[in-house]
């Protein structure tokens, strides 16, 4: 419970079968200690704790998943991964800096405590949702204070079927399996509080008290509910249907009983595989949507935009429809053919080993802390002539090894290395007095 470090070293053992001009020469086994160090602080509070959805992310390689950007079909597929750690590492930094704590969400949503996250994100999900994941983020919103942020993208239904592409590599046509998000899915989570996309992919850019961000090939808001405060900017339609510029809807900032949904219809300005500049890109867009996740209350550069609803209102664009057929269940945790869920799996329960207090002043502590000493600024200062054969040097290590030994120890010690030496020799000598063999 205090800010400290855990010490500890990994065991790795790697089996070499060496098998030389066909004859088997053994196995080589060779066993390799990692010294680890990690710092720990306390559990933090729940209103600094985030979690990212990460189970619902699906990527190429393994489908057709097309990039966030609908006019981009010269390298359509999305092959960074959308996690907080590659292509949003910005977001992720800029979080951490501001005194936030993000886990990553690897299972169904029906899978995590949320007593104890302030807020979920889920950021391009191309994945469908099981119904147990629904009906349970519904109760941790309306019950347990749980809030949301999702940040989407494009999806266009007459798109998809002129995306089609011949693939050299497979010889055989590839079909995108979603758009840049599965916007039907999502629409089938937030429609539960009155909030769901259009089809189409539109973008454009805005400014809110000072600052400027862009919306490439996002998704505008369809329907939204009474007491919603929506903002709106003025975009074109990437996919041609329409002409000129129109003020659509891409931001709801949803009040609950419990929790608060903030939707956007894009995550490209967050996303570091985009090539956005600095005065394009929109963590401050963020951290104004976690100030109203964590107050309830819209902040006032928000406000000042904003139109807060007084009814539910639906605008007069087509909802995006999944595609039909679809391959997407090859690739799906969630699907098992078209249209059928699987049996959702069992959550993982992770079993906590008893932790052991190392004290200070024991061999144990004095030989790992020793271990730890070769950072990484002596890897890098050693001179070597060829990094292969680096020898790193860790002073103190064998002297305070042997200091640490008592007198049996040391004398058993020295029995087994006089008997190695003798097997040694004695192996020696035999293979000097064979006979030699005459052809």
């Amino acid at each position: 419970h205090n800010n400290n470090n855990i010490n500890n070293h990994n065991n790795n053992k790697v089996n070499n079968n060496e098998n030389t001009m066909g004859t088997d020469q053994g196995t080589l086994i060779s066993t390799v200690v990692l010294p680890i160090r990690i710092a720990i602080v306390p559990r933090p509070p729940r209103q600094q704790r985030l979690l990212w959805d990460q189970f619902h992310s699906l990527g190429y390689p393994s489908g057709y998943f097309p990039k966030d950007s609908a006019t981009n079909t010269r390298d359509p597929l999305d092959w960074h991964g959308d996690h907080p750690h590659t292509n949003f590492l910005t977001l992720f930094s800029t979080l951490s800096s501001l005194g936030y704590h993000i886990d990553v969400l690897g299972e169904a949503w029906t899978c995590f405590d949320p007593s104890l996250y302030s807020v979920l994100f889920v950021v391009d999900p191309e994945e469908e949702f099981f119904e147990a994941e629904r009906l349970k983020l519904y109760r941790d919103v309306e019950e347990r204070g749980l809030s949301v942020i999702v940040l989407a993208d494009w999806f266009g239904t007459s798109a998809l079927g002129k995306m089609r592409f011949f693939d050299d590599n497979t010889h055989s046509w590839w079909d995108p399996l979603t758009g840049g998000s599965n916007t039907p899915a999502l629409n089938t989570v937030l429609g539960m509080w009155g909030v769901t996309f259009a089809d189409g992919a539109f973008s454009g850019e805005y400014s809110l008290k000072g600052h400027a961000a862009a919306f490439v090939s996002g998704s505008v808001l369809r329907t939204a509910p009474a007491g919603a405060a929506v903002i709106s900017a003025l975009l074109t339609d990437d996919l041609g249907s329409t002409q000129g510029s129109f003020l659509l809807p891409v931001l709801a900032l949803v009040p609950t009983r419990g929790g608060r949904l903030a939707v956007y219809g894009d995550s490209s300005c967050v996303d570091d595989a985009t090539g956005l500049g600095p005065t394009r890109r929109c963590e401050w867009l963020i951290q104004l949507l976690l100030e109203f996740t964590q107050s309830g209350e819209v902040p006032p550069a928000l406000l000042d935009v904003a139109t807060v609803l007084d009814s539910n209102i639906t605008m007069g664009i087509a909802a995006p429809s999944r595609p039909w057929p679809s391959s997407l269940h090859l690739f799906s945790r969630v699907l098992s053919g078209p249209g059928e869920a699987k049996v959702q799996p069992v959550c993982e329960h992770l079993s906590w080993q008893r932790p052991v207090t190392v004290e200070p002043n024991s061999t144990l502590s004095r030989l790992l802390e020793a271990h730890l000493q070769v950072d990484k600024a002596s890897l890098l200062s050693h001179k070597s002539s060829s990094p292969l054969h680096a020898n790193i040097e860790s002073p103190n290590l064998f002297s305070l090894f042997f200091s640490s030994l008592d007198f049996v120890t040391l004398a058993m010690l020295a029995a087994l290395i006089a008997f190695a030496l003798y097997m040694f020799l004695r192996r020696r000598l035999s293979l000097q007095i064979l006979p030699t063999k005459h052809y």
